[in-house]
């Protein structure tokens, strides 16, 4: 078997696939007694149920602990007889990702206490393995402290030597699923690999990862006085440098003379991180499982409620592509005391651009190319809190991550089972554990025959219609940074995705990328690039920015003006950068102030998500169009050089990435959309297409043989949804010619319509209450 990614298109040994369908954990899906004969006919109905419904993807977890529950004594027989459930997936041509771990987190084995699946018994035999937290203690994954939420640190040369013979015994049975019978076209590395969701201030304080920690230092700065002199410390060697054990006060009075420190102990996690990595994927190679044979992949979710808080190392996307091709966990509802559909509306979107902008370092991807390796449009169930998961929930998902490049999609978890323990695995999957079949797994099937099967090809092949704007990220920010006016970890939680859901609701479909992996050249594509400023920016990034503006580009600029790199130190790219920043801080206004503000001369009131800080009059070649009461003023356009700067005061979209898009009425929308037509339009960057009303939304995606699809989801009640094309060109819209339009969802013709037609009165859709859609408009000939 080979597997190419070319052209954004999958082959699989020479056979082109777009691939839909979920996980199927065969290691729960079982007789309560392992009872062998009924365990088979669970998975075979199973695996007849999603391949009736038009699925062609499995992926599964192989928990170390189901298989090696004693030391040395490797059991695959009857209801853990991995040979057999993968030769059922291939008798059926469902295609496999097979995820070994040795982590593969997942709840197992009982429940959402437990973090698998490294087994019981080397966590007793071998106490030294285990993580240590600050304190000293060790690491529980389990609120509670129980001995099934400890595990062992990546790089302990016990545990690692364990992980090797582990995969010694699993790769020959995957190897004969990937030559003799081939099914199994990929291999996850690890699980979502950050240092068990734990905050950093917390793990790992193990002596091997400290050793490792004052290696990477080592190796970052040469001689104790180059870390003496930023640490402002007395060092005599790099083993007496200890490491943080607790975050610095951040804020708007903090100082970030020490954020050096804090940045390091980061990088270095993320360091550790990789080189485990690497030597997993070295271990995998030994025992004769390679690319391109199969792809090997990483993962992780991007970003997390708010309301969590925690600092994790989490989704360094330049580093996970270093091990396997990067894919994305997405679960934009995981706040269970949200009411809402999800809590975390534009995650997937935005996710799925940045995860193919960094996937394109890796060698065997050529071409836009997505996994959704973890799809969920909910939560788990939860004790007391009443969290249910609607089919509307799914439906979403699917659509917006389809309509975002995703082409590999696996629901987690298709159906419900038993933890080791015989409690229900209870995450509201579509297919209960009885086998029972829920609307949510009808809107997946009706979602794979539609679009996967019927339009795959096309879907392959599908560019997106954009603009030539892009959304810059800076994984700098990733670390909590003292001395930064607003908070960094919500940048990457909430405002990234904020400011790219701004511009998509408004129709302008943004690109994504993330500044520190980027040069001039590549910023040129742009006419237009959001960044987000949280008062702290390196040098670097400093000087990109102001030579992208004064060569031509346009900067939306949100945050508070940079003046000095992330440690408090200035420099002259700072201070050119800073000169067409405003200087002076003159007031603020609190969160959830109701504001008057003027564009141009017509008057709007806005209630603020966030604080509004107002500055000095801006200099006078700025042009002021935003106003606020009392003479103040929250945006302008300024020439610097041959390009613009757009500063606007307050963060404007960072709401639409969290459940308070929808609590905002339809004219709050339509205000925040109508600033982003003020600001593209003054650059010369038109929308392809408007619609109504401003609780839907609509974007598209143009295949090489004249397929537009038209992606779409309504925030609110049923309403009748108006498309209107307004770049009849960039959508491949001829006036000439005749068009059928299907819903696909439905799977319904809507009435045919000229080019003409299509351009004159546009597309009529009705839309129920948090519906989605997805509409094939198809040339035809007369």
């Amino acid at each position: 078997m080979t597997i190419e990614i070319k052209d954004g298109v999958l082959y699989i040994r020479g056979r082109e696939v777009f691939l839909f369908g979920g996980e199927v954990q065969y290691f729960r899906l079982r007789d309560k007694n392992f009872n062998e004969a009924r365990t088979y006919d669970i998975w075979a109905q199973t695996l007849d149920q999603i391949r009736k419904a038009g699925m062609n993807l499995v992926t599964t977890y192989v928990p170390w602990d189901y298989h090696e529950s004693k030391r040395d004594i490797y059991n695959f027989i009857g209801a853990r007889n991995l040979d057999h459930f993968l030769s059922m997936c291939y008798e059926r041509s469902l295609y496999v990702q097979v995820k070994p771990g040795p982590y593969i987190t997942a709840e197992w084995p009982h429940g959402p206490r437990t973090f698998g699946a490294v087994p019981l018994w080397l966590k007793k035999e071998y106490p030294e393995t285990l993580v240590r937290t600050a304190s000293g203690g060790i690491l529980s994954f389990d609120p509670l402290k129980s001995k099934w939420g400890r595990q062992c640190t990546y790089m302990h040369p016990i545990y690692l030597e364990r992980v090797r013979l582990w995969y010694n015994a699993v790769a020959s049975i995957i190897i004969k699923y990937i030559r003799k019978k081939p099914c199994v076209w990929s291999l996850q590395i690890d699980n979502e690999t950050n240092l068990f969701w734990n905050d950093h201030y917390v793990v790992d304080y193990s002596p091997v990862a400290i050793s490792h920690y004052r290696s990477f230092l080592q190796k970052r700065y040469g001689e104790i006085s180059n870390l003496n002199k930023l640490y402002r410390s007395r060092y005599r060697t790099f083993e007496e440098v200890e490491p943080p054990r607790k975050p610095l006060r951040c804020g708007w009075r903090s100082c970030a003379d020490l954020n050096q420190v804090h940045i390091d102990w980061y990088d270095a996690g993320w360091a550790y991180v990789e080189e485990y990595l690497l030597i997993l994927r070295g271990m995998l190679e030994k025992a004769g499982i390679r690319e391109p044979e199969v792809l090997f992949t990483t993962n992780d979710t991007p970003a997390l409620t708010p309301r969590l808080g925690r600092k994790i190392l989490f989704w360094r996307g330049s580093m996970k592509n270093k091990v396997g091709l990067g894919t994305l966990d997405s679960y934009p509802r995981c706040d269970p005391l949200s009411r809402q559909l999800d809590n975390i509306p534009y995650q997937t979107d935005y996710a799925a651009t940045l995860t193919d902008f960094y996937g394109n370092r890796y060698p065997m991807k050529r071409g836009s190319w997505v996994m959704g390796a973890e799809m969920q449009g909910g939560i788990f169930e939860l004790p007391i809190l009443d969290v249910e998961v609607k089919p509307e929930a799914s439906a979403r998902q699917v659509t917006r991550a389809v309509g975002s490049g995703v082409k590999a999609y696996a629901m987690f978890v298709i159906r419900q089972g038993f933890n080791l323990n015989n409690t229900v695995y209870r995450c509201q999957a579509p297919i209960d554990e009885h086998g029972r079949a829920s609307e949510r797994f009808n809107v997946l099937a009706r979602a794979a025959t539609g679009l996967a099967v019927k339009y795959g090809k096309a879907l392959n092949r599908a560019e997106p219609v954009d603009a030539p704007v892009a959304v810059l990220t800076n994984r700098d920010y990733q670390v909590p940074l003292a001395g930064a006016r607003f908070s960094t970890l919500d940048f990457w939680h909430t405002s990234y995705g904020g400011a790219y859901g701004w511009l998509k609701r408004s129709g302008y479909l943004p690109q994504m990328a993330d500044i520190k992996d980027i040069t001039l050249d590549d910023m040129k594509r742009w006419k237009a690039v959001v960044y987000l400023d949280p008062g702290l920016i390196g040098a670097r990034e400093a000087e990109l920015l102001l030579r992208y503006v004064q060569e031509g580009g346009a900067i939306i600029y949100m945050g508070w003006p940079s003046e000095c790199d992330l440690s408090g130190r200035s420099s002259p790219a700072h201070r050119r950068w800073s000169d067409i920043l405003p200087r002076r801080f003159v007031l603020s206004y609190r969160r959830g102030t109701r504001l008057t503000f003027f564009i141009e001369k017509q008057r709007y009131n806005l209630k603020t998500t966030s604080i509004v800080p107002v500055w000095e009059s801006p200099s006078a070649d700025s042009e002021m169009f935003l106003r606020l009461p009392a003479g103040g003023w929250a945006g302008s356009f300024r020439p610097i050089g041959q390009g613009t700067l757009i500063f606007l005061c307050y963060d404007f979209s960072g709401v639409f990435n969290t459940s308070g898009l929808y609590k905002l009425k339809e004219e709050d929308i339509a205000i925040r959309r109508l600033l982003a037509w003020k600001i593209m339009s003054r650059i010369g960057i038109e929308r392809p297409m408007d619609w109504s009303p401003a609780k839907a939304e609509v974007w598209a995606r143009r295949a090489p043989d004249g397929k537009l699809f038209l992606f779409c989801v309504n925030d609110g009640d049923a309403s009748d949804v108006s498309i209107r094309p307004a770049l009849p060109q960039a959508l491949g819209i001829d006036a000439n010619r005749d068009y059928r339009l299907h819903c696909i969802y439905e799977d319904k013709e809507m009435p045919a319509m000229t080019g003409k037609q299509i351009v004159e009165h546009g597309i009529k859709l009705q839309m129920k209450k948090w519906g989605s859609e997805v509409v094939c408009v198809e040339p035809v000939e007369r």
